[in-house]
């Protein structure tokens, strides 16, 4: 995590700067309040910082409420840094404060997320080295529910998730310009525990261990050499990985009524819950000039990733799935292998004066690619069953592949008015069965028309989306719609000041994100189960002043 950083004074004395800034949103009443100061001499800064935002539901483009879309955020912090002839320290804090705020694809609300991080670091120059170095503590809480933000009819049916995580990180890293290139090495990792207890307002006995005394600890070794050749520039990089996560006992207030919960908790305490992986990632990047102005783009590389702790410790049916927020339960699978993702980029990038255009082919194969297959648990079919009408999922290993283009391109029409766009296609499929991928974003292309003036400028957006029909039929995943929306901007200066205003969504298009979640809110205007809508037409206004 890299929190915001003094900075020194270039001159003698005491020197203050800073940005404030303040905005509005008409869809919800939200209200957005920030403000850095830094104060500086030539070999100390602090800088202090502050932020707030809060909102109501929002509505969708016939009117509708979306339901749990109000928020209630707060972060502020500071940093202290010191200077030397050759060397900068500095620490330091920072605070996260999020009150009663909706998720309306998850099955409670937040509560309250408490998070404060401690950072020291430095910076030293080491003969022809720079050596960086950071240390970090993170201590967070968090609680949601399912009957203080939202309606719930049935007390009986009162959840309390409080969760909780301890995280220690470290980074020391060397760079130098060597004969051969730019050459960076280093060494990071994390240590982390986390625990997540079920409890009712409605029953004292209700006590579900869902994570607990959950270890996730890596590290990392990692070295990239940047090497200008002749006519081109050659990137390597190989980074090895450690990665181990246990886990504590868990126990279900059910289990000595249920011998389906029973039979799920004991196979978890027997198990050999102690999981380590070493893996690697390793990249190639090479570009070529092919003449002035182009330039031709080729990558390789392995990649490999370890499983989350939520896929490797959801022992009981739950949709504490790492935010899939596809309406289905899912258990872990201790016993998972590592993804290994193999991966080709090629590119071209044409830069004239006026004119640009860069597209790119990519492709990888997945190995070992992990997803919600159909449970053949016996026991935890039962309990999800009992629990949601519906058998679970669990995470397993399997082949997919991804694939797809992208591409940007600009235009200068004369000095003032400038034409943009981008465009993105990706293709998601398994290579075991026939089906695809969940939740790959649909075809799309955004276009930009932005003028310049001497004190203003003013931009008009227009963004397509194609239907999204490759769909995963395994997580039951619907088919959505093609869409366009069309945004408008535009921005004054005023020495020191900038206002902007615009409206995002300016013709009210009622559409639905391929790549949201479904509504779990029960009550309300959308119908539980169905994919929640975006946002209909929302104008804003946002002022900045820098000092």
């Amino acid at each position: 995590m890299q929190l915001k950083q003094a900075e020194f004074s270039n001159n003698k004395g005491v020197s203050l700067s800073g940005l404030a800034q303040a905005g509005w949103q008409q869809q919800g009443d939200a209200k957005a309040l920030s403000g850095i100061a830094n104060l500086a001499t030539k070999n100390q800064g602090v800088l202090v910082y502050v932020n707030q935002q809060d909102g109501d539901n929002v509505e969708d483009g016939k009117g509708r409420t979306i339901p749990s879309t109000f928020y209630d955020k707060k972060q502020y912090g500071l940093d202290y840094r010191i200077k030397t002839a050759d060397s900068v320290v500095g620490f330091a804090y920072h605070k996260t404060d999020t009150e009663n705020s909706g998720t309306a694809a998850l099955p409670m609300d937040i509560s309250y997320i408490e998070a404060d991080r401690f950072d020291l670091s430095g910076q030293h120059q080491v003969e022809n080295w720079q050596l960086d170095w950071s240390l970090g503590y993170l201590d967070a809480k968090h609680g949601m529910d399912n009957h203080s933000l939202r309606h719930n009819m049935m007390p009986a049916m009162f959840r309390l998730n409080t969760a909780d995580a301890e995280s220690t990180d470290f980074k020391v890293q060397a760079q130098s310009q060597t004969q051969v290139g730019r050459l960076i090495v280093g060494v990071e990792g994390f240590t982390s525990e986390h625990n997540s207890i079920i409890t009712s307002a409605s029953n004292p006995m209700f006590n579900v261990k869902n994570f607990y005394g959950v270890k996730d600890n890596r590290i990392a070794a990692y070295a990239h050499l940047d090497a200008e050749l002749d006519n081109s520039n050659l990137g390597l990089g190989l980074r090895v990985k450690h990665n181990s996560a246990d886990a504590d006992e868990v126990s279900h207030h059910m289990a000595m009524m249920n011998p389906n919960i029973m039979a799920l908790q004991n196979a978890f305490n027997q198990a050999d819950r102690s999981q380590s992986d070493v893996n690697f990632d390793l990249a190639a990047n090479w570009t070529m000039n092919i003449s002035d102005h182009s330039q031709v783009l080729v990558g390789a590389g392995i990649k490999q990733k370890a499983p989350s702790y939520q896929e490797r410790y959801l022992w009981v049916p739950m949709q504490s799935a790492g935010g899939l927020a596809d309406g289905h339960t899912y258990i872990g699978n201790i016993d998972l292998d590592s993804e290994t993702a193999y991966q080709f980029n090629l590119g071209l990038s044409i830069q004239e004066a006026d004119f640009g255009i860069a597209p790119n082919l990519f492709y990888q194969r997945i190995d070992d690619y992990i997803q919600g297959t159909p449970s053949t648990n016996m026991a935890a079919n039962m309990v999800g069953n009992m629990m949601m009408g519906m058998m679970p999922l669990q995470f397993a290993n399997l082949d997919a592949e991804i694939y797809g283009v992208d591409m940007t391109a600009r235009y200068h029409i004369n000095p003032q008015l400038v034409m943009t766009a981008v465009a993105s296609y990706t293709r998601g499929e398994r290579r075991d069965i026939e089906d695809n991928l969940y939740r790959i974003a649909a075809p799309n292309v955004k276009f930009n028309a932005t003028y310049y003036a001497d004190d203003w400028q003013a931009n008009l957006a227009w963004q397509v989306f194609a239907k999204q029909d490759k769909v995963s039929a395994l997580n039951t995943e619907v088919p959505s719609a093609g869409y366009g929306l069309v945004n408008a901007s535009a921005v004054y200066y005023f020495a020191d000041v900038s206002i902007e205003f615009g409206v995002n969504n300016l013709f009210d298009k009622q559409y639905q994100d391929h790549i949201a979640g479904t509504n779990r809110v029960m009550m309300s205007e959308i119908p539980q189960g169905e994919k929640l809508p975006a946002t209909g037409r929302d104008l804003y206004i946002k002022f900045d002043y820098q000092f």
